[in-house]
């Protein structure tokens, strides 16, 4: 039967699967199964010190097509996002504080704020609980209203993907989509609020110059961020970008331990490599010694659990 082939199946088990997961929820993780104290003492997601929390993740996929990430995302999570329920979300939420005493929580959805509907209903229900909160984003999903709207249910950060904040760049070889002003947009949104913000950004993409690496890092250095990272681009294999790099005849490494965004791209260049690296650390310490984010360095070193995670970030841009 021709018409059962093809397009129509993949439709037809995309819809059969979201009805069977609103229909029978999967059980919430037995997190009892290993040392979740430990777990909790190890949080360390929002600015706030001294919070018990705990991640979520409330739906799988990504509608979007950053080369970076795809076709790899939709080959694992299929070609549009699923979500769980704001009602099952909630009562995540709630049996956490009960057994846990959980006071924040991080979801690490790719984009939480992808569905406005899903998103005011999360919000209404989730408000009562007074916790706070923090979730990855795109600046092309927040505007005044949503982030009034998620600060009063508890948000206190968002990580958003910025990358570069050179269009030809950011959206000629990453196919992010989004514009400079919506950037700009969204950070002065989240800054008005008092929302901390973790800008994602790329460095050393093919053909991407140093001068337009350099607007990168002048842009952030100079943003309202509270915290940034600085990304070697990766072609991780699988994905556009490792197809492109393939296509320009750059040599990559088929040692898969070398492709870590932190520390190492996977390329074969050392002598760039190097001068990237240097690029790399040197937007970390221009960006962090702004004499705006020393009270963040403060923060970090006045208790134990701060150092250690301070720590840890810098271990992970050195090893």
């Amino acid at each position: 039967m021709q018409w059962w082939s093809g397009k129509v199946r993949k439709r037809w088990a995309l819809c059969w699967n979201t009805a069977a997961a609103a229909w029978c929820p999967l059980p919430f993780p037995a997190r009892t199964l290993f040392d979740f104290e430990r777990y909790i003492r190890r949080w360390v997601y929002l600015p706030e010190r001294g919070l018990r929390g705990a991640t979520l993740i409330t739906g799988r996929g990504c509608p979007f097509s950053c080369t970076f990430c795809q076709p790899t995302l939709r080959t694992l999570f299929g070609p549009v996002l699923r979500r769980r329920s704001p009602e099952n979300v909630v009562e995540e939420l709630r049996q956490l504080k009960k057994d846990h005493r959980i006071d924040a929580v991080f979801f690490h959805d790719d984009t939480f704020t992808l569905d406005q509907a899903w998103l005011q209903r999360f919000c209404t229900l989730a408000t009562p609980l007074e916790l706070l909160w923090g979730c990855n984003s795109r600046v092309d999903t927040l505007d005044s209203e949503a982030v009034a709207m998620m600060h009063s249910a508890g948000l206190r950060k968002v990580h958003l993907g910025i990358e570069s904040i050179v269009p030809a760049v950011r959206n000629g070889l990453y196919k992010k989509g989004i514009s400079n002003r919506q950037i700009r947009s969204a950070l002065a949104c989240l800054h008005e609020r008092g929302i901390a913000t973790l800008g994602f950004f790329m460095l050393g993409g093919p053909g991407e110059s140093e001068a337009e690496q350099e607007a990168t890092i002048d842009f952030a250095c100079r943003s309202t961020l509270f915290e940034a990272s600085f990304s070697l681009t990766t072609p991780f294999p699988g994905t556009v970008l490792h197809d492109l790099a393939r296509n320009q005849a750059l040599e990559l490494h088929q040692d898969f331990t070398r492709y870590n965004y932190y520390a190492s791209t996977g390329y074969r260049r050392p002598a760039e490599h190097h001068r990237l690296r240097r690029r790399q650390l040197g937007a970390l310490l221009r960006f962090y010694s702004a004499p705006a984010r020393l009270s963040y360095l403060f923060d970090h070193l006045r208790t134990r659990e701060g150092a250690i995670d301070l720590t840890r970030k810098l271990l992970r841009h050195l090893t």
